[in-house]
């Protein structure tokens, strides 16, 4: 018998991972001890779509202006 708390589990394991790493790119980006820019253009590659996708339309801003 499976209960919430058994499938929440693994859930929980990747958002504590991705909250780590987020963590560690957030501090060695802050330490400027190396170039991320490689690692922010994959970013913008991956989550450019998505964020043009859930975020306001072209109207919406010209609106809010």
């Amino acid at each position: 018998m499976s209960t919430v708390t058994d499938r929440s589990t693994p859930r929980r394991r990747i958002l504590l991972a991705l909250v780590a790493v987020t963590a560690l790119v957030l501090a060695v980006d802050l330490s400027g001890a190396t170039d991320l820019e490689p690692v922010r253009r994959a970013a913008a590659t991956v989550l450019g779509p998505l964020e043009r996708l859930v975020g306001p339309g072209e109207g919406e801003v010209s609106a809010l202006r």
